[in-house]
Protein backbone atom coordinates (compact mmCIF):
# COMPACT_ATOMS: atom_id res chain seq x y z
CA UNK A 1 0.00 0.00 0.00
CA UNK A 2 1.42 3.12 -0.98
CA UNK A 3 1.55 6.41 1.32
CA UNK A 4 -0.28 8.63 -1.48
CA UNK A 5 -3.32 5.94 -0.20
CA UNK A 6 -2.79 6.41 3.08
CA UNK A 7 -3.12 9.56 2.95
CA UNK A 8 -6.43 9.88 0.91
CA UNK A 9 -8.11 7.55 3.37
CA UNK A 10 -6.93 9.33 5.88
CA UNK A 11 -8.21 13.09 4.79
CA UNK A 12 -11.63 12.02 3.99
CA UNK A 13 -13.00 11.92 7.99
CA UNK A 14 -14.75 14.79 8.86
CA UNK A 15 -14.93 18.28 7.56
CA UNK A 16 -13.42 19.95 10.86
CA UNK A 17 -11.31 17.02 11.68
CA UNK A 18 -7.44 18.00 11.74
CA UNK A 19 -5.22 16.19 9.09
CA UNK A 20 -2.75 13.13 10.37
CA UNK A 21 0.22 13.94 10.56
CA UNK A 22 2.51 10.21 10.23
CA UNK A 23 5.87 9.87 11.29
CA UNK A 24 8.24 8.29 8.84
CA UNK A 25 9.84 6.09 11.27
CA UNK A 26 6.38 4.27 12.04
CA UNK A 27 5.14 1.39 10.39
CA UNK A 28 1.85 2.10 8.40
CA UNK A 29 0.58 -1.80 7.63
CA UNK A 30 -2.64 -2.55 8.65
CA UNK A 31 -2.92 -6.12 7.54
CA UNK A 32 -3.19 -8.66 10.42
CA UNK A 33 0.55 -10.07 9.82
CA UNK A 34 2.22 -6.94 10.22
CA UNK A 35 4.94 -7.07 12.68
CA UNK A 36 4.11 -3.27 13.56
CA UNK A 37 3.30 -2.84 17.62
CA UNK A 38 -0.04 -1.82 17.68
CA UNK A 39 1.07 1.03 20.27
CA UNK A 40 2.75 2.09 16.94
CA UNK A 41 -0.36 2.32 15.25
CA UNK A 42 -2.62 3.89 17.60
CA UNK A 43 -0.66 6.71 18.79
CA UNK A 44 -0.17 9.06 16.39
CA UNK A 45 -4.16 8.66 15.74
CA UNK A 46 -5.34 8.91 19.38
CA UNK A 47 -2.47 11.69 20.33
CA UNK A 48 -4.38 13.95 17.46
CA UNK A 49 -7.90 13.33 17.78
CA UNK A 50 -8.72 12.31 21.35
CA UNK A 51 -5.88 14.24 23.51
CA UNK A 52 -3.89 13.73 26.39
CA UNK A 53 -6.45 11.69 28.14
CA UNK A 54 -7.43 9.36 25.68
CA UNK A 55 -3.30 8.14 25.36
CA UNK A 56 -3.54 7.54 29.19
CA UNK A 57 -5.71 5.37 28.19
CA UNK A 58 -4.29 3.66 25.36
CA UNK A 59 -1.10 3.28 27.97
CA UNK A 60 -2.97 1.58 30.20
CA UNK A 61 -4.62 -0.83 27.65
CA UNK A 62 -0.90 -1.68 25.82
CA UNK A 63 1.29 -1.28 28.59
CA UNK A 64 3.06 1.27 26.61
CA UNK A 65 3.90 4.74 28.78
CA UNK A 66 2.78 7.68 27.34
CA UNK A 67 4.43 10.98 27.47
CA UNK A 68 4.40 12.30 31.46
CA UNK A 69 4.25 15.69 30.71
CA UNK A 70 0.87 14.19 29.21
CA UNK A 71 -0.03 12.94 32.13
CA UNK A 72 1.01 15.69 34.88
CA UNK A 73 -1.21 18.26 32.91
CA UNK A 74 -4.34 15.94 32.73
CA UNK A 75 -3.85 15.75 36.20
CA UNK A 76 -2.68 18.90 37.49
CA UNK A 77 -6.13 20.57 38.70
CA UNK A 78 -6.03 23.93 40.87
CA UNK A 79 -7.30 22.98 43.97
CA UNK A 80 -10.34 25.47 44.79
CA UNK A 81 -10.01 27.24 48.44
CA UNK A 82 -12.42 25.53 51.00
CA UNK A 83 -13.87 28.62 53.19
CA UNK A 84 -13.96 27.32 57.29
CA UNK A 85 -17.00 28.41 59.01
CA UNK A 86 -16.87 28.67 62.93
CA UNK A 87 -19.92 27.26 64.84
CA UNK A 88 -22.40 29.83 66.41
CA UNK A 89 -24.29 29.13 69.36
CA UNK A 90 -27.87 30.30 69.55
CA UNK A 91 -29.59 30.65 72.47
CA UNK A 92 -32.85 29.27 72.64
CA UNK A 93 -35.47 29.62 75.36
CA UNK A 94 -38.64 26.79 76.01
CA UNK A 95 -41.34 27.99 77.45
CA UNK A 96 -42.09 24.51 79.86
CA UNK A 97 -44.86 25.76 81.59
CA UNK A 98 -48.03 23.28 82.01
CA UNK A 99 -50.95 24.87 79.77
CA UNK A 100 -53.11 26.15 82.66
CA UNK A 101 -49.74 28.22 83.88
CA UNK A 102 -49.09 29.78 80.64
CA UNK A 103 -49.19 33.70 80.91
CA UNK A 104 -51.31 35.56 79.10
CA UNK A 105 -51.36 39.26 77.55
CA UNK A 106 -54.50 41.32 79.15
CA UNK A 107 -55.14 44.89 78.08
CA UNK A 108 -55.35 47.40 80.97
CA UNK A 109 -59.20 48.89 80.92
CA UNK A 110 -58.89 52.83 79.95
CA UNK A 111 -58.97 55.25 82.30
CA UNK A 112 -62.06 57.51 82.35
CA UNK A 113 -61.55 61.00 82.53
CA UNK A 114 -63.39 63.84 83.77
CA UNK A 115 -64.13 66.66 86.02
CA UNK A 116 -62.49 66.22 89.45
CA UNK A 117 -64.90 65.98 92.28
CA UNK A 118 -64.15 68.53 94.74
CA UNK A 119 -66.89 66.65 97.41
CA UNK A 120 -69.99 64.84 97.44
CA UNK A 121 -72.83 63.57 99.34
CA UNK A 122 -75.74 61.35 98.68
CA UNK A 123 -77.00 61.30 102.51
CA UNK A 124 -77.13 57.35 102.28
CA UNK A 125 -74.98 57.30 105.72
CA UNK A 126 -76.01 60.63 107.32
CA UNK A 127 -74.91 63.70 106.91
CA UNK A 128 -71.01 63.81 105.69
CA UNK A 129 -68.59 65.28 108.60
CA UNK A 130 -67.22 67.56 106.04
CA UNK A 131 -70.34 70.01 105.98
CA UNK A 132 -70.40 72.78 108.16
CA UNK A 133 -73.39 73.56 109.97
CA UNK A 134 -73.60 77.52 110.78
CA UNK A 135 -76.77 77.46 111.72
CA UNK A 136 -80.09 75.53 112.37
CA UNK A 137 -80.94 72.00 112.86
CA UNK A 138 -80.25 69.89 109.58
CA UNK A 139 -81.98 66.45 109.25
CA UNK A 140 -81.34 63.40 107.48
CA UNK A 141 -84.33 61.35 106.62
CA UNK A 142 -84.67 58.65 104.06
CA UNK A 143 -81.22 59.13 102.52
CA UNK A 144 -82.14 63.07 101.99
CA UNK A 145 -80.96 65.88 103.83
CA UNK A 146 -84.04 68.60 105.23
CA UNK A 147 -84.33 70.63 108.02
CA UNK A 148 -86.72 71.22 110.62
CA UNK A 149 -85.98 75.07 110.67
CA UNK A 150 -84.19 77.37 108.23
CA UNK A 151 -80.60 75.75 108.42
CA UNK A 152 -76.82 77.17 106.98
CA UNK A 153 -74.35 74.81 105.95
CA UNK A 154 -71.27 75.42 104.46
CA UNK A 155 -68.77 73.33 102.69
CA UNK A 156 -65.57 73.88 100.47
CA UNK A 157 -62.44 76.16 100.93
CA UNK A 158 -61.78 79.77 100.59
CA UNK A 159 -59.71 79.59 97.93
CA UNK A 160 -62.06 77.62 95.45
CA UNK A 161 -62.67 79.56 92.53
CA UNK A 162 -64.25 78.09 89.62
CA UNK A 163 -66.63 74.75 90.15
CA UNK A 164 -69.95 73.10 89.16
CA UNK A 165 -72.64 72.61 91.89
CA UNK A 166 -75.19 69.39 90.59
CA UNK A 167 -78.32 68.09 93.16
CA UNK A 168 -81.48 66.59 93.18
CA UNK A 169 -84.12 68.94 94.70
CA UNK A 170 -87.88 69.52 96.07
CA UNK A 171 -88.33 72.39 97.39
CA UNK A 172 -90.87 73.22 100.29
CA UNK A 173 -92.76 76.16 98.84
CA UNK A 174 -94.02 77.72 95.39
CA UNK A 175 -93.36 81.59 95.92
CA UNK A 176 -90.47 83.34 97.93
CA UNK A 177 -91.45 83.93 101.91
CA UNK A 178 -89.38 84.99 104.75
CA UNK A 179 -87.07 82.31 103.70
CA UNK A 180 -86.03 81.26 100.71
CA UNK A 181 -83.64 77.55 99.77
CA UNK A 182 -80.54 79.04 98.81
CA UNK A 183 -77.24 77.67 97.23
CA UNK A 184 -74.85 80.25 97.88
CA UNK A 185 -71.34 80.61 95.40
CA UNK A 186 -68.27 82.57 96.00
CA UNK A 187 -69.15 82.14 99.71
CA UNK A 188 -67.15 84.70 102.31
CA UNK A 189 -70.42 84.35 104.75
CA UNK A 190 -73.63 85.04 105.41
CA UNK A 191 -73.35 88.61 104.72
CA UNK A 192 -70.99 88.03 101.46
CA UNK A 193 -71.91 85.83 98.47
CA UNK A 194 -72.99 85.34 95.36
CA UNK A 195 -76.83 83.47 96.22
CA UNK A 196 -78.90 81.50 93.49
CA UNK A 197 -82.33 81.61 95.65
CA UNK A 198 -85.56 79.26 94.43
CA UNK A 199 -88.88 77.85 94.99
CA UNK A 200 -90.77 75.73 93.01
CA UNK A 201 -92.48 78.68 91.48
CA UNK A 202 -89.64 81.09 90.81
CA UNK A 203 -85.78 82.15 91.12
CA UNK A 204 -83.37 84.62 91.53
CA UNK A 205 -79.48 84.99 91.49
CA UNK A 206 -78.81 87.69 94.66
CA UNK A 207 -75.24 89.22 95.09
CA UNK A 208 -75.44 89.79 98.89
CA UNK A 209 -72.38 92.27 99.48
CA UNK A 210 -72.22 93.43 103.29
CA UNK A 211 -75.23 92.01 104.46
CA UNK A 212 -77.38 93.69 101.58
CA UNK A 213 -79.50 91.81 99.33
CA UNK A 214 -79.59 92.55 95.91
CA UNK A 215 -81.64 91.12 93.03
CA UNK A 216 -80.11 90.81 89.98
CA UNK A 217 -82.19 92.36 86.83
CA UNK A 218 -84.01 89.61 84.57
CA UNK A 219 -82.61 86.35 86.04
CA UNK A 220 -85.92 85.40 87.17
CA UNK A 221 -87.36 81.86 86.59
CA UNK A 222 -89.49 79.05 87.38
CA UNK A 223 -88.05 75.54 88.41
CA UNK A 224 -91.02 73.21 88.82
CA UNK A 225 -92.54 70.75 91.57
CA UNK A 226 -91.36 67.90 92.81
CA UNK A 227 -87.81 66.26 92.86
CA UNK A 228 -86.02 67.71 90.24
CA UNK A 229 -82.37 67.86 88.86
CA UNK A 230 -80.63 71.50 89.23
CA UNK A 231 -76.92 72.38 88.08
CA UNK A 232 -75.21 75.71 89.27
CA UNK A 233 -71.72 76.68 86.68
CA UNK A 234 -69.56 79.40 88.55
CA UNK A 235 -66.97 79.85 85.56
CA UNK A 236 -64.71 83.15 85.63
CA UNK A 237 -66.94 85.98 86.33
CA UNK A 238 -70.44 84.33 84.85
CA UNK A 239 -72.88 82.61 86.84
CA UNK A 240 -75.49 80.25 85.16
CA UNK A 241 -78.69 78.09 86.90
CA UNK A 242 -79.82 75.03 85.39
CA UNK A 243 -82.52 72.61 85.36
CA UNK A 244 -81.04 69.38 83.66
CA UNK A 245 -79.95 70.92 80.91
CA UNK A 246 -82.05 73.94 80.36
CA UNK A 247 -80.66 77.22 81.21
CA UNK A 248 -82.78 79.10 83.72
CA UNK A 249 -80.74 81.98 83.92
CA UNK A 250 -77.11 83.33 83.74
CA UNK A 251 -75.53 86.91 84.64
CA UNK A 252 -71.89 88.32 84.89
CA UNK A 253 -70.23 90.13 87.98
CA UNK A 254 -66.60 90.50 88.89
CA UNK A 255 -67.09 90.83 93.06
CA UNK A 256 -66.18 87.55 95.32
CA UNK A 257 -63.51 86.02 92.89
CA UNK A 258 -63.04 82.89 95.41
CA UNK A 259 -65.14 81.18 98.00
CA UNK A 260 -66.51 78.26 99.52
CA UNK A 261 -69.85 76.63 99.06
CA UNK A 262 -72.86 77.17 101.28
CA UNK A 263 -76.91 75.61 100.95
CA UNK A 264 -79.58 77.02 102.79
CA UNK A 265 -82.46 74.44 103.74
CA UNK A 266 -85.97 75.12 104.57
CA UNK A 267 -88.34 73.17 106.62
CA UNK A 268 -89.67 70.21 104.45
CA UNK A 269 -87.36 71.09 101.44
CA UNK A 270 -85.32 67.83 100.82
CA UNK A 271 -82.14 67.74 99.09
CA UNK A 272 -79.73 64.89 97.81
CA UNK A 273 -76.91 63.97 95.47
CA UNK A 274 -74.91 66.71 96.44
CA UNK A 275 -72.02 67.76 94.48
CA UNK A 276 -68.89 69.78 93.35
CA UNK A 277 -66.79 69.19 90.40
CA UNK A 278 -63.83 71.67 89.61
CA UNK A 279 -63.66 73.56 86.40
CA UNK A 280 -60.03 72.85 84.66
Amino acid sequence: MSQKTRSNRTSSGPKNAKPLTLKANRCFCRLPCCPCDAADLLEPIVAQTAGPRAATVVSQLTGVPTDQSTETASADTTEAPTAIVSPTTELVVVNTLPPEQQPTQTNAPATPTGPTVLFQDNFDTGLSEYWEVLSGSPVVVNGRLTANEPTWLAIGDPSWDDYIIEFDADAAGCWFGSNVDTVAVRFIDINNMIAWRWEDCESYWYIVDSGKDNQVPKSGSGTGYGMIGLRIIVDGDKFSAFQGDKLLSSFFDRRFPKGRVALKVNKNTLIDNFIIKLIE
